[in-house]
């Protein structure tokens, strides 16, 4: 029976839940729900806090604070950091900066690039701006005797006149003022470079250059002939002394600076473990910043911690740990929901039963429940009945980690094969299939010992998990190996005790940043006891080994082979299109010659061409989505005489034998021409605006976008995968494995674009009209 609430919905084919749970600085106070939470409520108050504490006189240090967010992945890290930048924002207005980084996985040298970058698209006027109210109070000091002056002295101390034209109007000893203005600095930083440099803002045609050098780059020659002859990221002190001086100019006085580095864990684990030096450069940063009066929040997994010193951690104050989400967070969260994007609170088409169960499912992960509010809306609205415990199964096996199973088959198999180790795919052992049978060596005389791998979803009820218990106590009842369960989902807490006790070791739950790491040591693990077990002679033990480095070696070697020739096939592809851009691009002179009016959507120059940032997130897109120009190619490549020509032969009939490589075709085509028709109404949209867009305008903006990802849901772009690195490349096993994970990662990259796309343009094109 169909649930009228659910077929009227007031809002037709609106979805109410986000489509990307990953958090993004553009959503920033963009229709955002937050729950509050216990870490929200603290880390919320600790920023207040900071934000109420003006009493300190400026130019002091120890007004700041340094918060850590720890959790794991999709625990709201990123959204609870957004949600301080706005609340920021809100409480403090043009008092308050907020900066948000994502830390880069390398060094604090390109974080302070990022840093840098940042502060000039975003910030360059503010920290101009704090340079000129130091300007405007040494000019009102000179004027503090002059009565006749007062009210110039008064306009400037409240930055009512720009100090720079006064002294010009009345042509003041500019360069007298300037020293002065460096004497104050100096009470900021002793470094003479950032002196000069920050003075050098208050003066004409010098601003260029200077935010050159500060983004890292070599001084140009107006900047050398005053002194400055370094580059700031020469050294990594130099690097993180500069955000010290950014951080304190910008907080001077009754201002107020929050800075989010996000996934910080990357920065700490970029040389596996922190060495004294990088753990010495963090603590020098956590002490500039607190130091410079700035709320500094570093977000990360929870295992960042514990890498770091004693020392470094007592820089660090509150530490906000995430918590899981209780359905009574989710009730909220869903009304909430409902109540922003159709103008009704309510709960249906879940119910409180539903709701427990998505949590169980999801394990109170943020993300993974708002991927299931979202699918779970849209199925529940297609089929017009209520959201069930039969549809949350079936939902979380079609859209949950469905393209992190792909990921995790190419892992395991790029591991075993850097290892040396020889594996079998879907072999039975006894009555049980497994993943993956690895050999390991022989006890003893037609003995053989192996590591055995099972593979299984998110575990949803318990018929699943006693199917699973009995797998494992089948490979068990075998003997001579060792069983491996990996999980690519989430194991239920009432689950995780027994199989603990049936495994013999937890089992290891898919993580795409540190699943090899893992899955390396538990194979090392393997490999020992096997050793140990085998109680063979110690130079068989070394021969052992010394076969396994000798096919590491040639897999290497073969790797390298096949990267040589997919390098070739790029070249030759690439030249054969620069080979028709010029083809068509002489076409278009020769129109442009015979008088001919281009109307091409896109083409800059043209009636309909979109503002360039907006035309090139369609383009980036579009690039993506080209599968059909590498098909052409291949078969081009198969008609001709040429050594490629076998190989583009035999990739042709091994791969469009099968259904899914047709499938694929298809939807590549559709999501092309979807994405095309969403350009074409925008760039309709866009050529229609006579005035400065209005609050309709921009709502049809957002319907168009909302149609384009309404119809986006329909066309799943996993299924592009078995074309996504179509290229005559080799065929034997382990070229596959390499295939697989190029062609899982090309179609995470195509589907996070394409899954973010109306969300830039929604951004990009108010932005890059309000520039023009």
């Amino acid at each position: 029976m169909t649930d009228p609430q659910v077929a009227a919905t007031p809002a037709g084919e609106i979805n109410p839940f986000p489509s990307s749970a990953v958090a993004q600085v553009a959503q920033i106070g963009a229709d955002t729900v937050t729950i509050p939470t216990d870490a929200i409520r603290q880390a919320t108050a600790e920023l207040k806090d900071y934000l109420a504490n003006t009493a300190t006189p400026a130019g002091s240090f120890g007004r700041g604070r340094v918060v850590a967010i720890v959790g794991d992945y999709g625990s709201g890290k990123s959204h609870l950091a957004f949600h301080l930048l706005s609340e920021a924002r809100a409480e403090g207005g043009r008092n308050v900066q907020g900066v948000y980084l994502s830390s880069p996985p390398t060094n604090f040298i390109d974080l302070y690039r990022d840093f840098a970058r940042n502060l000039y698209e975003n910030k360059a006027a503010v920290v101009e701006d704090r340079v000129r109210q130091m300007y405007a109070e040494v000019v009102a000091d000179s004027l503090a005797n002059s009565p006749v002056h007062e009210p110039v002295r008064q306009r400037l101390l409240d930055a009512e006149s720009d100090p720079k034209e006064l002294v010009r109007e009345n042509r003041w000893a500019e360069s007298i003022f300037l020293s002065q203005v460096q004497e104050r600095l100096a009470g900021i930083t002793d470094n003479r470079a950032f002196i000069t440099a920050l003075t050098l803002l208050m003066r004409d045609g010098f601003s260029d250059a200077v935010w050159e050098w500060f983004q890292g780059n070599e001084p140009g020659a107006a900047l050398r002939d005053r002194g400055i002859v370094q580059r700031i990221t020469a050294h990594e002190g130099t690097a993180l002394e500069a955000m010290g001086v950014f951080a304190l100019l910008i907080a001077h006085g009754r201002n107020r600076f929050v800075v989010v580095i996000d996934e910080v864990d990357q920065l700490l684990s970029a040389a596996s473990l922190p060495t004294d030096e990088l753990l010495s450069a963090l603590k020098k940063l956590l002490t500039v910043f607190a130091d410079a009066g700035a709320f500094l929040v570093l977000a990360g997994l929870p295992d960042f911690l514990n890498t770091l010193r004693q020392d470094v951690r007592e820089r660090i104050g509150n530490q906000v740990h995430m918590t899981a989400l209780t359905a009574d967070d989710v009730v909220e969260y869903i009304k909430q929901r409902q109540e922003r994007a159709l103008g009704e609170r309510r709960l249906q088409p879940f119910t409180e039963d539903t709701v427990r169960y998505i949590v169980e499912v999801a394990n109170g992960m943020p993300r993974h429940i708002v991927a299931l509010c979202y699918f779970l809306y849209r199925r529940s609205f297609d089929e017009g009945v209520p959201v069930n415990d039969a549809m949350v199964r079936t939902v979380a096996r079609e859209n949950l980690y469905v393209r992190s199973t792909d990921s995790m088959h190419a892992e395991v198999r790029r591991v075993l094969t850097s290892r040396g180790l020889t594996y079998y795919r879907d072999r039975y052992v006894g009555a049980t299939q497994v993943a993956y049978y690895v050999p390991l060596g022989e006890i003893s005389e037609g003995r053989v010992f192996a590591a055995v791998l099972l593979v299984t979803r998110t575990l949803l009820d318990d018929s699943q998990f006693d199917d699973l218990l009995e797998r494992i106590a089948g490979l068990k009842a075998e003997g001579d190996h060792e069983v491996l369960l990996v999980v690519v989902g989430l194991v239920p807490e009432r689950y995780q005790g027994r199989l603990r006790d049936a495994l013999g070791r937890d089992p290891l739950a898919y993580d795409s940043r540190r699943f090899i790491e893992q899955l390396e040591a538990e194979l090392k693990a393997m490999e020992r006891g096997f050793e140990r077990l085998a109680d063979r002679d110690p130079v068989v033990t070394l021969l052992a080994r010394v076969d396994r480095m000798g096919q590491q070696l040639a897999n290497t070697q073969g790797l390298i082979l096949r990267m040589a020739s997919h390098l070739d096939t790029v070249a030759s592809t690439s030249e054969q299109r620069v080979s028709e851009l010029a083809r068509q691009l002489g076409e278009v002179i020769e129109g442009s010659a015979r008088g001919e009016r281009l109307t091409t959507p896109g083409l800059p120059g043209s009636p309909a061409a979109l503002p360039a940032e907006v035309a090139g997130a369609f383009n980036e897109v579009l690039g993506l989505l080209d599968v059909p120009r590498r098909v052409t190619h291949v078969f081009d490549l198969a008609f001709r005489n040429t050594e490629d020509s076998v190989s583009a032969r035999r990739l042709l009939r091994m791969t469009l034998r099968h259904e899914k490589a047709q499938t694929a075709a298809g939807v590549s085509v559709l999501l092309q021409e979807l994405t095309e028709s969403y350009r074409s109404a925008v760039t309709e949209w866009y050529r229609d605006l006579t005035d400065p867009p209005a609050e309709d305008d921009m709502q049809r903006l957002k319907e168009i976008g909302q149609t384009f990802t309404l119809l986006l849901d329909y066309l799943p772009t996993r299924h592009i995968e078995p074309l996504a690195d179509f290229s005559p490349a080799g065929e034997d096993e382990r070229a596959d494995a390499l295939g697989e994970d190029l062609r899982a990662r090309r179609v995470l990259q195509t589907s996070d674009a394409l899954e973010a796309l109306s969300g830039r343009v929604e951004m990009l094109l108010p932005a890059s009209m309000s520039e023009q």
